[in-house]
């Protein structure tokens, strides 16, 4: 069954018995971002942030994403895939990976995305130490016995553009200070911390601040003047972060 096997596409591997594949190291990158400037007046519309702060730590990883739907060898590749470049081979060539494929199948994708006519489809064997180590580490890859040469029935022109995400990795900080609409002299916030991948909220916090006698607020280090404000948006300064 096709899921059983890895699917190599460089036919000039046919009368090659191996191939140096390098693992790919993707290094963390860091950014610190904020949506505001010291002294600047700032209008903020009712459920927006007044705030944003974020202390990010992140990968670029590559990957491949289909240009159109389209089949071959059975598999439907369709535009919201995402195949992921773990490794190359000696001459730049990216080995990929994907949710729709087992852990034991990769695909091969030239780097202008155009498919080779013709494909290797190769059993992974999980027999000895060497073949499973050779995924792990940047060893040379052997070839089973029972290599088929197929007429891989690829469309033509190009399928795949590759392409980076910007993957948060622990460490990763962000918080965002809500502006929530105001009851006379009192205006609502909300905020909202987030850590590590972003994804969700980890803590949140409702604020209340009366600025009948008062138009400077402060939490934690921040310290913003505000200038004007109803139920649709806020006007305002931040003096210090």
């Amino acid at each position: 069954m096709l899921n059983t096997f890895i699917i190599l596409l460089l036919s000039f591997f046919i009368t090659s018995c191996a191939s140096k594949m390098t693992t790919v190291f993707y290094p963390t990158k860091k950014e610190t971002s904020k949506n505001y400037k010291i002294g600047e007046v700032t209008t903020t519309n009712t459920g927006s942030p007044m705030v944003t702060y974020k202390k990010l730590q992140y990968k670029e990883p590559e990957y491949f994403e289909p240009v159109k739907t389209f089949s071959s060898n059975n598999i439907i590749f369709e535009t919201d895939d995402r195949l992921e470049v773990f490794a190359t081979l000696e001459d730049g060539e990216k080995v990929t990976r994907s949710e729709k494929f087992s852990p034991h199948v990769t695909l091969v994708i030239p780097n202008d995305g155009v498919m080779l006519s013709n494909a290797i489809i190769n059993q992974f064997s999980q027999q000895t130490n060497k073949n499973q180590k050779t995924l792990r580490n940047n060893g040379w890859y052997s070839y089973p016995q029972n290599v088929q040469i197929i007429n891989n029935t690829w469309p033509e022109g190009k399928l795949f553009d590759l392409k980076k995400a910007k993957v948060p990795t622990r460490n990763s900080f962000m918080y965002e200070l809500i502006y929530s609409g105001n009851e006379g002299k009192n205006i609502s916030l909300t905020y909202r911390e987030y850590t590590d991948n972003l994804i969700r909220s980890a803590f949140s916090q409702k604020l209340n601040y009366n600025l009948e006698n008062d138009s400077i607020i402060q939490f934690r280090d921040l310290k913003i003047k505000i200038i004007s404000f109803s139920n649709s948006n806020i006007v305002y300064q931040v003096l210090g972060d």
